[in-house]
């Protein structure tokens, strides 16, 4: 029989037919396994996507929240400039910096870059904002204005170097050497000038009020007619910081303990003992309802990256032999805001690049002080041999608190060269900085 059967061939045709199937099995198995593998890859493709689209949307948002920083730096009479490439500021899980230019007539160009994971955005925004014209004087008294004998007031731009460096010029037919005679001071009452003092500048008593004193060796080159109006001094808005309690600095700390900053911090008393070094690092927000000072100690303030604000709600005392310097691009970036009636006495050596604010407390400045920027407050009263450099910086029209910004025109910019070619490389990494190294955005107004 088995014969017959293979002699019909009837064997061949069924292993034939097992062999077919066996191969159209392979075949359709392959297939699967191509289309799986494909819809992986479709899959993950997908997600990849979907996840760059996400960081995309969120560094734009990003990058619009850096205009409304850079809008809010600008109504609190700063730059527009908020932190920079090489130190952007932190907003959310992003990075961001906006660079502002002053396009004059009150317009502000606003270009902001955000990196956001994977995400980059650029954007552009030109706004419109509402200036004040008042005064911004180097030396504002709201009662009468008392200077002592051979005071120098004169004025220079540190965007043209420091003072030191920049060519000096004699006024005829005065001899003093001096950069600039943009040096006013203004009163809201009467203006008391001593032998020898030398104001570059206008001389401005308040309203029916007069200048005492000119004559000789005292002079004013400019203005000396009243104003019109009072200049107003709105009180020092504080800062909401939840306190640190009280610092101790100590001659002996370990170096890291004797530098307040980059942040916002708040003491209710900071004392810099004996021979003890303390720097102020910015950017940095710092309250203190009590400062102590120490014979011998020193007080820097370092605002190379980023401004500094002293905030003195209560009793400060600056001691005689105790040395302040301040290192910072212009004087809008360091300043020291009073906000208390009590009187005081700056006694210190000082070399200030900076803003003093008192609005309700009489300041006296000794002969030791060497100021570059300006002084404000209920009554100032400057000692003998006071010298007093201007920043013309600050006499950029400051923009209203309580104003708005209207947005002229607004547009998406390319990202820089260096953020080209990295599109899925983190932030950080692409900066080369260092996560939990960087300011928020909010404190990095510049």
């Amino acid at each position: 029989m088995n014969q017959l059967r293979r002699g019909l061939g009837i064997g061949a045709k069924a292993g034939g037919r097992r062999g077919s199937a066996l191969v159209m099995a392979v075949v359709v198995v392959g297939t699967l396994l191509v289309l799986s593998s494909a819809f992986l890859r479709l899959g993950v493709t997908s997600s990849h996507q979907h996840n760059s689209a996400l960081d995309q949307a969120r560094a734009f948002y990003v990058a619009e929240a850096g205009i409304a920083e850079a809008g809010m730096a600008l109504r609190m009479a700063k730059s527009g400039n908020v932190a920079s490439q090489a130190q952007p500021g932190t907003y959310a899980d992003g990075l961001v910096w906006v660079t502002s230019v002053d396009l004059g007539g009150d317009d502000y160009q606003l270009d902001s870059v955000a990196l956001y994971n994977s995400g980059r955005a650029a954007i552009r925004a030109v706004v419109h904002a509402e200036t004040s014209d008042e005064p911004v004087y180097a030396v504002t008294s709201d009662l009468p204005l008392l200077i002592g004998s051979n005071v120098l007031v004169d004025s220079y731009n540190p965007n043209l170097g420091t003072y030191q460096s920049q060519p000096k010029v004699q006024v005829p037919p005065h001899n003093d050497l001096i950069v600039d005679s943009k040096g006013n001071v203004g009163s809201n009452q009467g203006i008391n000038l001593s032998s020898g003092d030398r104001i570059y500048g206008d001389a401005i008593p308040g309203p029916g009020a007069s200048i005492t004193g000119m004559g000789g060796n005292t002079f004013a080159t400019g203005s000396t007619a009243p104003a019109l109006q009072p200049v107003p001094m709105p009180p020092v808005v504080v800062p909401v910081i939840p306190s640190g309690g009280i610092k101790l600095v100590n001659k002996t700390d370990p170096p890291a303990s004797r530098i307040i900053g980059p942040g916002d911090f708040h003491y209710t008393g900071l004392t810099v003992g004996s021979q003890a070094v303390l720097t102020l690092r910015g950017p940095a927000k710092i309250v203190l309802d009590a400062f102590l000072s120490s014979s011998g100690c020193a007080l820097n303030i370092d605002a190379t990256s980023g401004p500094v604000e002293v905030f003195f709600t209560g009793p400060a005392t600056f001691v005689s032999n105790m040395n302040v310097t301040s290192s910072s691009p212009t004087a809008q970036s360091v300043t020291f805001n009073f906000s208390s009636a009590l009187p005081i006495d700056l006694n210190s050596n000082a070399t200030f690049i900076g803003t003093i604010y008192a609005p309700l407390a009489t300041v006296k400045v000794s002969s030791n002080w060497v100021v570059y920027g300006s002084v404000s407050a209920r009554q100032v009263q400057l000692a003998s041999n006071v010298q007093l450099h201007f920043d013309e910086t600050l006499l950029a029209k400051k923009i209203s608190q309580g104003s708005t910004l209207a947005i002229k025109s607004w547009q998406r910019i390319p990202l820089p060269s260096a953020l080209l070619g990295h599109d899925r490389v983190d932030p950080y990494v692409v900066l080369g900085l260092t996560e939990g190294s960087l300011p928020r955005a909010c404190n990095a107004y510049q």
